[in-house]
């Protein structure tokens, strides 16, 4: 078995490299040249990934949304929403309602009913689709002058037919409908927080907690459900930010009670969920940049993506235990946690690098001073033209997109050799 999975790798090196690109995963309008040089980016071996699937939208990519496991969402810079099927490669419906680019897309799976799919545009208009039907459902905007920057939708499994709707922006909006009867009005609520004049700047949320973080505050609510479903927001705990230089600018949640928040001036402080939020402040690791970034990793390990470095630290010690230094500024940073790999791309970049995260146990160290963790660059991602506008995670792979109006699903390669040898182990059973 173990000979037959070393000759599945070099076979998926060499050979699934030179035919990862079909011609029916590329739009027929595409000149040969430009093809040509789609495949001469492509064909460059990666460690992780041997197959790619392509989706040309015909214009700039702004959002996406994976719906299930055979379906994905784009939202485009015209306003349209994109349904395809994944594992076909064609398009299954082009939703129409806004005027202006889509800023966010978010699916609701309900039991025993159709997939729903809200999909926001930067002037505030929020739309919410049937993806079986194609039909919209509900078209309203919070207010004329909103933008909204933020979503969460917040489940209850003892009202499963309400939409609760958790809105962040210059506002914390929360607003709740029936699934049954969207045509019906709905209700709002304006949340109050600590300083109102700051625009949200993430929301987290645990079984009985949601989580507010905005430039001067960290605001925290405690759920509390009706007998009819309704949801009220209680305001249990703050945590204050006065200094205009280190304010709150990004947020990870690490665990059912616990968080950490960047500020402005490269600090990082752990924070746990309860009535007393008393935090555990990190000093910044060689840096007074801002914290751009915040993951958890695997083990108790905090990585913090500052402007032009990554710094691994010990949520236990407090100890950094891996430094990484780039010399551009960093764009996007993603964490994969199934294969224990990190994503990093240099900002304005076109190009993703792949990063092998190796973590040691405490006992796996030779001698005291050895890292608990080390980062190795396996590769790079190479198929867009233009920047890289994000990455999201499905369960064939990965998902990029960009200005070039390319989605691309890179393929996970174990699982695709698993999939060859389970073929493979049928044939010889059959035979």
């Amino acid at each position: 078995m173990q000979k037959l999975k070393r000759t599945l790798s070099k076979f998926f090196e060499n050979v699934l490299d030179s035919n990862s690109l079909s011609e029916e995963d590329t739009n027929k309008s595409r000149s040969a040249n430009q093809r040509g040089r789609l495949l001469e980016q492509i064909r460059r071996p990666n460690p992780y990934y041997s197959d790619i699937k392509i989706f040309d939208a015909q214009e700039s990519v702004e959002c996406v949304s994976v719906i299930d496991n055979r379906r994905l969402a784009a939202g485009l810079v015209s306003g349209k929403v994109v349904v395809w099927d994944i594992l076909a490669g064609r398009e299954l419906a082009i939703l129409y309602n806004h005027q202006v680019s889509i800023s966010l897309l978010k699916s609701i799976n309900f039991p025993g009913q159709c997939t729903k799919l809200i999909s926001i545009d930067k002037d505030g208009l929020i739309t919410i689709w049937d993806l079986e039907s194609r039909e919209m459902l509900k078209c309203f905007m919070l207010s004329e002058d909103i933008s909204v920057r933020l979503m969460l939708h917040i489940p209850c499994l003892e009202f499963p037919d309400v939409i609760t709707l958790l809105f962040g922006h210059s506002k914390l909006q929360l607003c709740q409908m029936s699934s049954h009867q969207l045509q019906e009005p709905f209700s709002t609520q304006d949340i109050g927080r600590t300083n109102a004049k700051d625009d949200v700047v993430k929301l987290l949320e645990s079984s009985e907690h949601v989580v507010c973080i905005s430039g001067h505050a960290v605001d925290i609510y405690e759920k509390r459900w009706d007998t009819n479903g309704r949801l009220t927001l209680q305001h249990v705990d703050i945590l204050v930010r006065p200094d205009e230089k280190s304010l709150f600018c990004s947020a990870t949640r690490l665990s059912e009670d616990k968080f950490a928040v960047g500020t402005l001036s490269g600090e990082v402080l752990v924070c746990k969920i309860n009535h007393r939020m008393e935090p555990t402040e990190y000093p910044a690791f060689l840096s007074d940049s801002p914290v751009n970034c915040l993951l958890k990793l695997h083990g108790d390990l905090l990585l913090v993506a500052y402007e032009k470095s990554i710094h691994v630290v010990s949520l236990l010690s407090g100890k950094c235990e891996y430094a990484q230094t780039f010399s551009s500024s960093l764009g996007l940073v993603y964490y994969v946690p199934t294969s224990h790999l990190l994503i990093t791309q240099n900002k304005g970049s076109c190009k993703l690098l792949t990063w092998d995260v190796n973590v040691l146990e405490e006992e796996g160290r030779n001698r005291s001073n050895e890292s608990l963790c080390t980062l190795h660059c396996e590769g790079a991602l190479l198929a867009h033209t233009s920047t890289v506008k994000g990455v999201e995670l499905c369960c064939h792979g990965l998902i990029t997109y960009s200005d070039d109006s390319l989605v691309i699903i890179w393929k996970n390669k174990d699982e695709e050799m698993i999939r060859l040898l389970t073929a493979i182990n049928q044939t010889s059973t059959i035979s």
